[in-house]
């Protein structure tokens, strides 16, 4: 019994000694929660930790007091309004914490890494993200709404032709054959959507965006090199991770959004006007006909008779391009419900989109609906679930520099002097259109009115996810998910029956007809192990462990024929002539598996390491198949250091580096196996085997290496961002070329490299926050320089391209430059023709009124071996600034997009200028050489250009620079209950209102495809226009 009193009575010592020892570890920290934007102090913030016994709330001068049991805990402040912040103590007993509004512009807390979302604060790599809040409710495209928004990230819209989309690329090209394009991942699902050009639709590409709609995204991600290392071969080109919407919490929450709009396309290209015109008929005619009778017969018009019966038959001065546009009506309407309890969560949403074209006929219609849920099944195992369903209705016109079905091309060639409609001598409509006739174009309003272009698409995308916690810091998670997607397209171009649509194929079409079918299948399957754990508040260990896979399957089917018996006879069992079929089968595997370690000590020093395995089926059989693609990165958060943590000034210091090595295996499937394609002849088809395969093919490597900067100060009023960045791409794939003995002329290998050099940078300024006043600058700037390093032995690789246009990539310069002659001038007279004594290839002396190319290598003739470089696509620097100003519920805010120093090739007017045939032309065609003497810029017409003075030269090259002003916004937001709304917002947004450039075409924003090499390359698309729209947005 004394025994037991003894052990008692030892045991009570012993307690208060620990307990004494902890009283005497445990401080009291004091400090003030302080507004970022405008250092006021914030009330009823809370402040938690685990090392603390009790929560405690600042008071009205933000001023707080609590007890930790460890001085380097780490304490959470969270304010109503505010973002979450955890503050490190590091031994500190007294702080300044400022806490930034929620609603910071340009700002997002968190962003989706390899651990799933990731406070922005603590990044170590470079990825960067943007919030729904930032992305315009006036844009109904993803793509739209991140133009401008992102350092490095360059965004262009291909056109104005509804459902084109952008080009979307990351740091400038990283390969010459592969792709170049972002993967795209969205709720963890990645899906590569079949980014190529229409095969029955000329210049159409639907945009790759197309699945998401962005009424319903909470968040986009963007990550570069390392961060981007988890997607192993897919992911080199960086990735973009779409987040949509889900619910937050259990309360009950409905939206409407309805944005409605007009858009307006005024600006015309500057044609010849009916007196010009004659004048230029007649001087590009005499270098054709010899006989004057003739010439009169075929053109009557330049007889100048009053008394000619048939005068009022060209009689007329049309403006053909006010004839296709229109006026473009736009709607979008969403409905949206959250809600659920403490077991499931829900968010559903549906929405219509109805969006007109400027040119007439044209148009978008979409329907979507999406739902999201999160159930918590036990308290330990939650499973996540979506389904996204879209489907798209889209009627369009063909693009290109194709006159016969391209209106806008031939609204700008088509005579004048001609009626849109036959007329009688009264000049009376008739029913029927004016037809081709000999100047050989198509009537424009016939193309808009009867081509019948449809395309038609179906997405459907699916997510399923369980996360069992083993324990507080082991997770265990299995995601799946599938992409699919059906397109159905056709297209019938009339002219048998009226004549008023110029045949295709040199004549031989007097009506066509093409229709094609896609269909893509894609599964996702990915499963992870996670380790996350904190030890004294000193050591922050994490890793993840990961396993996924991806098989894809894609069909493409299309046939086309001409001829058929009428134009009421649209299918193409009806073509009697010309019938051919083509397709593919491209069907791919792809299996990553992945660890990643991250270690941080003293809430100063991280380090980073991952190491991924990654096999595809595209590469070559004998190439071994696997390959480790290993990053790691690095950081100091200096902030954190002793000599800065107690600095209010700076709010934030962090220098970053990382290198590593992915890979790229986003190529054709062709390269490394046998395949077969079928080849149209005149009036059946064939298969035969499709090339020569590499069994050796692998991935392309890219390697980055990256330091960066991120950096807060003035209370995180201003924020600045910085990276330099070297990315070099080994096993480059090119196509080399093959002795004829193997039946092919070319065969893929990995024998390129490339690098780019590059910095970005991104930074905002809250320039006053006062009272119910804020004004806040931003943007971002990126430029970069990429050198050719090896072409496997080849000094050059040129390309020809679409349009007579050439591309050269050479060792030691930018890849994909433009390749041509350069102009010098125009020769005056005879007498210089003379002393230039200059001869075109085929031995014809250039006479006066010709261009006078620059001959390179003094041999007086002008060929091949004088073509230089004449330009580089790609820009110099790029990006957006925005400002935006607040007063109680009203905003103001502009975005603006800008691009420095890329040249385009501008083969719309080159088809306007080459005066060589007898369709109307540019302006400048009034300048063109007419006498001996005459200095001028502008070469003398003459019918079919027999010396090539409108051949690919510099004549077409011209700066592309521009400054845009992509979005203005002046809205209203109530601050409470509206009638029976929680709250409303009203705005009224104006898009591509303004653009400053130097270009002479319709608008320097546009892309031919999502091709690299048709970067800069103008060729006729339709342009974007002004839109001006009107949202409502009420909240329930």
């Amino acid at each position: 019994m004394i025994n037991m009193k003894k052990c008692i009575c030892l045991w009570i010592l012993l307690l208060g000694v620990a307990i004494g020892v902890s009283a005497q570890n445990s401080v009291v920290v004091k400090g003030k929660v302080l507004n970022a934007s405008n250092k006021l102090p914030i009330n009823e913030v809370q402040i938690s930790s685990v090392d603390a016994a009790s929560t405690v709330l600042t008071n009205e001068k933000g001023e707080f007091s609590i007890q930790v049991s460890d001085p380097r805990a780490i304490l959470l402040f969270k304010g109503i309004g505010y973002l979450e912040k955890e503050e490190a103590l590091m031994g500190r007993t007294t702080l300044n914490v400022y806490l930034l509004p929620e609603n910071t512009v340009m700002y997002s807390d968190d962003y989706e890494g390899i651990y799933g979302k990731m406070k922005t604060r603590n990044r170590i790599g470079t990825a960067l993200a943007v919030n729904q809040k930032d992305l315009s409710g006036a844009l109904a495209n993803v793509d739209d709404a991140l133009s401008g928004k992102i350092a490095g990230l360059r965004v262009v819209n291909k056109g104005g032709m509804p459902g084109t989309g952008s080009l979307v690329n990351m740091r400038g090209i990283r390969s010459l054959v592969a792709e170049n394009t972002p993967l795209i991942v969205v709720d963890g699902i990645p899906y590569l959507p079949d980014d190529g050009i229409s095969t029955v639709i000329d210049g159409f590409s639907r945009n790759i965006f197309a699945p998401v709609n962005l009424k319903e995204v909470e968040s986009v991600t963007l990550l570069k090199g390392a961060d981007a290392a988890m997607y192993g071969s897919l992911g080199s080109n960086g990735v973009l991770l779409i987040n949509t919407q889900r619910a937050s919490d259990m309360e009950t929450k409905i939206e409407f959004q309805t944005v409605d709009g007009v858009g307006f396309m005024k600006k015309r290209f500057p044609v010849l006007g009916a007196e010009a015109f004659k004048n230029y008929i007649s001087d590009v005619a005499e270098t054709k006909y010899t006989d004057l009778n003739e010439l009169t017969t075929d053109f009557p018009f330049l007889k100048d008779d009053p008394n000619d019966h048939y005068r009022y038959l060209y009689d007329n001065d049309t403006k053909w391009q006010d004839e296709i546009y229109t006026p473009a009506v736009s709607s979008e309407n969403v409905l949206k419900i959250k809600g659920g309890d403490a077991i499931a969560t829900y968010a559903l949403s549906a929405g219509f989109l109805s969006n007109k074209g400027v040119v007439k006929n044209t148009q978008q219609q979409k329907y979507y609906t999406r739902l999201n849920s999160n159930i918590n099944i036990t308290k330990k195992l939650e499973m996540s679930f979506g389904v996204g369903f879209n489907y798209g209705k889209y009627d369009l016109m063909e693009q290109g520099l194709v006159r016969e079905t391209n209106p806008m091309i031939a609204a700008m060639l088509k005579s004048p002097l001609l009626s849109v409609y036959k007329q009688d001598q009264y000049r009376n409509n008739l029913p029927d259109y004016n037809p081709v006739q000999i100047f050989g174009i198509s009537n424009p309003v016939a193309v808009v009115n009867d081509v019948d272009a449809e395309s038609r698409a179906y997405d459907v995308l699916v997510n399923l996810g369980l996360k069992y916690q083993l324990t507080s810091f082991i997770s265990l998670d299995v995601l799946g998910g599938l992409y699919y997607n059906y397109t159905k397209e056709k297209i019938f171009i009339p002219g048998k029956t009226s004549g008023a649509i110029a045949p295709l194929q040199n004549g031989l079409a007097q009506n066509t007809v093409r229709g094609g079918t896609g269909e893509g299948l894609s599964f996702y399957v990915k499963a992870t192990g996670v380790y996350s754990r904190m030890f004294n508040n000193l050591h922050e260990v994490s890793a993840k462990l990961g396993y996924q896979l991806m098989s894809t399957r894609r069909e493409l089917d299309c046939s086309g024929g001409i001829n058929t018996s009428s134009d009421f006879y649209h299918t193409l069992g009806d073509a009697s002539e010309g019938r051919n079929i083509t397709g593919y089968i491209d069907q791919t595997r792809w299996i990553n598996t992945f660890l990643n370690l991250n270690y941080g000590f003293n809430q100063q020093y991280y380090a980073g390491v991952t190491v991924g395995l990654d096999a595809s089926s595209v590469y070559g059989k004998n190439s071994g198949r696997a390959f480790w693609l290993p990053a790691v990165q690095l950081a100091w958060k200096a902030k954190n250091a002793s000599f800065l943590r107690d600095c209010d000034f700076i709010g934030n210091l962090v220098f970053r580096g990382e290198y590593g090595m992915n890979g790229n295996s986003r190529y054709s499937y062709k390269y490394s196996r046998y395949y077969y394609e079928s080849v149209a002849l005149r009036d059946a088809a064939a298969v035969v085997r499709g090339g020569l395969p590499n069994l050796q093919m692998k991935p392309e490597k890219n390697i980055t290496a990256n330091v960066g900067a991120d950096l807060a100060f003035w209370g995180n009023r201003v924020n600045l961002s910085v990276d330099f960045y070297q990315e070099t791409t080994k096993d480059m794939v090119l196509n080399k070329k093959m002795a004829p003995v193997y039946g092919f002329t070319t065969m893929y290998d990995n024998a390129g490299e490339l690098q780019t050099r590059g910095v970005e940078a991104a930074f905002s300024w809250t320039l006053m926050d006062k009272s119910s006043f804020r004004w806040i600058v931003g943007g971002n700037i990126a430029a970069y320089t990429s050198e050719v390093k090896s072409l496997g032995g080849a000094k050059s690789r040129l390309v020809e391209v679409m349009d007579d246009v050439q591309l050269n990539s050479r060792v030691g310069s930018a890849p994909n430059v433009f390749w041509g002659y350069q102009v010098d001038r125009v020769i005056a007279s005879k007498a210089e023709a003379g002393r230039l004594g200059l001869k075109n290839a085929g031995g014809s002396l250039f006479g006066a009124g010709d261009i006078a190319f620059q001959d390179q290598n003094g041999d007086k003739t002008i060929n091949e071996k004088d073509m230089v470089e004449l330009g580089n696509p790609a820009p110099d620097f790029y990006g957006g600034f925005y400002t935006q100003l607040e007063y109680k519920g009203f905003g103001l805010s502009a975005n603006f997009t800008y691009s420095y120093g890329n040249e385009i090739y501008n083969g719309l007017r080159r088809e306007m200028e080459s005066m060589s045939d007898f369709g109307n032309q540019s302006q400048t065609a009034l300048r063109r050489w007419t006498s001996d003497g005459q200095v001028t810029d502008i070469p003398k017409a003459i019918y079919g250009d027999p010396m090539g003075n409108s051949r690919f030269s510099s004549r077409w090259i011209e700066d592309g620079s521009f400054l845009k002003l992509k979005e203005l916004t002046l809205s209203y937001t109530t601050g409470g209950k509206v009638l029976f709304f929680n709250n409303l917002k009203v705005f009224v947004t104006g898009e591509n209102l303004l653009t400053w450039t130097k270009y002479k075409g319709m608008d320097p924003e546009f892309g031919y495809t999502y091709a690299p090499e048709y970067a800069g390359m103008d060729m006729g698309l339709t342009p974007l226009s002004k839109n001006v729209k009107v949202g409502l947005i009420l909240n329930f």
